[in-house]
């Protein structure tokens, strides 16, 4: 998967200065290991505060695995986005996510975008998809939505339901999304 996120790396310029990511979905469609021989990136939609981007591994011509991401652009720091304001009974704590942990994903996905860098940095969308990906093992596809940004040392709590799952930080849901295992 790390091929797939540092491809988005090579988007540069002003218009995807501090992004966050609205949406990602990763679905493997073969082996990963050992193949891929290159990726191929491509802006499929484009309106002025998204951009739909999918990236797809290929080893010679067929597509082994598939990465899009939505992007919220020219986000700041005052957007906050409606949670839940209520955590169910049912959640366990999964994690949290350490700031050197960050900095260091952020320098293995080529990933500069300095809402990642600072002295409290968001932990990455990617991230967290490539986490939960390990975390639910051998899955056809992950998709997720993000509702509110997550910092360093937060505590997620997660919420597990039959095909998918919710991210929560204190008492506002944080993500969400839908997992396919593979069986």
């Amino acid at each position: 998967m790390i091929r797939l996120i540092r491809a988005l790396s090579s988007l540069h310029g002003e218009q995807y200065t501090e992004p966050y990511i609205a949406k990602a979905k990763f679905e493997r469609y073969g082996n990963l290991v050992g193949k891929g021989t290159h990726t191929n990136m491509m802006v499929e939609k484009e309106k002025a505060k998204f951009v739909l981007i999918i990236i797809d591994l290929y080893d010679n011509e067929i597509v082994l695995a598939r990465l899009r991401i939505t992007l919220f652009l020219h986000a700041t720091e005052n957007l906050v986005l409606p949670g839940h304001h209520s955590m169910p009974k049912d959640v366990q704590v999964w994690r949290s996510f350490t700031k050197e942990a960050i900095y260091d994903f952020s320098k293995e996905a080529d990933d500069t975008n300095p809402i990642h860098l600072t002295d409290q940095p968001i932990v990455q969308g990617l991230f967290l998809l490539r986490t939960l990906a390990d975390y639910f093992g051998d899955i056809n596809s992950l998709e997720m939505k993000f509702i509110k940004p997550l910092y360093a040392n937060q505590i997620v709590y997660l919420q597990k339901h039959s095909g998918g799952f919710i991210g929560y930080n204190g008492h506002e849901m944080i993500f969400k999304g839908k997992v396919d295992i593979n069986k």
